[in-house]
């Protein structure tokens, strides 16, 4: 007798929880929250991945071209990937204007994902400018850096003669890269 008014007690219950509309949204639901917990990181990989791999210009005006050298690290040496980079020597003022004008049409228009402006006075200062769609790209900004780190390094090194004191303070010094997000609705 004690199991059969348990049994109705039971019954009871699970048709008063079946018939709510929280179980209801909540069978409806819960597997569509399942489903993107399960594949929204990997689609949000893939987006990440296609916005790293893309041609990056160098805008470079520097008298020792290390515009050059960060081009050939972003591109991997001599063996590397050619189409990762690509390179523009920038002369006076209004051919400054010009390719950086030329380059933010090539951002938008999806020909190559960003720029990287490479002047004599940013690298004093210690801050170059980039520019492009995968500024939030972690990973591609983070390669970017120390492709221009290592290219300024380099150039640094040739132009004081390596001997290892100065190498020694020369090797310490970072560059930053300030980045603006490129969309069709300008700059952010």
């Amino acid at each position: 007798m004690a199991q059969s008014k348990l049994d109705t007690i039971v019954a009871r219950e699970y048709m008063e929880r079946v018939k709510s509309k929280w179980f209801l949204v909540a069978t409806v639901l819960g597997p569509v929250v399942m489903g993107l917990l399960l594949f929204l990181p990997s689609l949000m990989a893939d987006r990440e991945r296609r916005l790293e791999s893309g041609v990056v210009r160098v805008l470079d005006s520097t008298p020792d071209s290390t515009g050059a050298a960060i081009v050939s690290r972003l591109r991997g040496g001599i063996m590397g990937d050619t189409l990762r980079a690509q390179y523009r020597r920038m002369g006076d003022s209004a051919q400054r204007v010009f390719l950086i004008d030329e380059a933010t049409r090539s951002v938008l228009s999806g020909e190559i994902v960003g720029y990287l402006e490479v002047t004599e006075t940013a690298i004093g200062r210690g801050q170059l400018r980039y520019a492009g769609r995968n500024t939030s790209s972690l990973v591609a900004i983070q390669q970017l850096e120390r492709s221009v780190n290592r290219s300024v390094l380099q150039r640094a090194l040739e132009a004081n003669g390596i001997d290892a004191d100065r190498s020694a303070s020369i090797a310490t010094r970072q560059i930053r890269v300030d980045t603006g997000r490129l969309t069709s609705r300008g700059r952010g």
